[in-house]
C-alpha cells in the first residue's frame, strides 16, 4: 500500500502540469479498493510488492468483479492503474 500511496503523492504534485484532478481521484479509489482487498483476502494492510504474482492479480480481478461489482471496463481501467503504480515502484526499487 505504501507503493500506491507514494505514487499518488507524486502524481498529486503534478496536478495541472501532467495530471488532472480526476486522474488523482481515480488513483485514490484504487488505493481504497486495494486496501479493502488486502484486508479481506490477506488480513493485512500492506503487501510486499515482490510477492505479486498471477494468483494475486487473478484474485484481485475476481474481488473487483464480485465484491466491488465492477463491470469489465471498470476492472480493466482499475487494473491498468494498479499496473502503473506497481511498475513505477518496481522501477524505483530496482
Amino acid at each position: 500500500m505504501e507503493v500506491i500511496a507514494d505514487h499518488n503523492e507524486r502524481m498529486k504534485a503534478l496536478v495541472g502540469q501532467e495530471y488532472a484532478i480526476g486522474t488523482i481521484n481515480r488513483y485514490k479509489v484504487l488505493e481504497r479498493h486495494t486496501l479493502a482487498f488486502l484486508k479481506g483476502h490477506f488480513n493485512t494492510s500492506d503487501f510486499d510488492i515482490g510477492r505479486i504474482d498471477f494468483a494475486f492479480i487473478a484474485d484481485y480481478d475476481f474481488h473487483l468483479r464480485s465484491v466491488r461489482k465492477m463491470g469489465n471496463n471498470a476492472v480493466v481501467k482499475h487494473m491498468r492503474c494498479f499496473a502503473k503504480s506497481s511498475t513505477s515502484a518496481w522501477a524505483t526499487a530496482g
